[in-house]
């Protein structure tokens, strides 16, 4: 496998610091991010949803599909 571009070595390079930079602010505001974490989209700490109940969670599959 070939080495990247320069031009696409500098765009990960920005993209990694607006990143970075971007989630310690939040951070330091004590906002959450969701963040792809073990396979699987993740909530930082700070201000995050808390998960609730649904319909799905209970098997109830005829509301998650419009079924009345």
């Amino acid at each position: 496998m070939s080495e990247p571009s320069q031009e696409t070595q500098r765009t990960w390079a920005i993209l990694k610091q607006v990143s970075a930079t971007t989630l310690e602010r939040k951070r330091r505001l004590g906002e959450y991010a969701v963040v792809w974490e073990n396979d699987q989209p993740t909530f930082t700490e700070g201000d995050a949803p808390q998960p609730i109940a649904t319909d799905r969670d209970n098997g109830d599959r005829s509301k998650v599909f419009g079924d009345t």
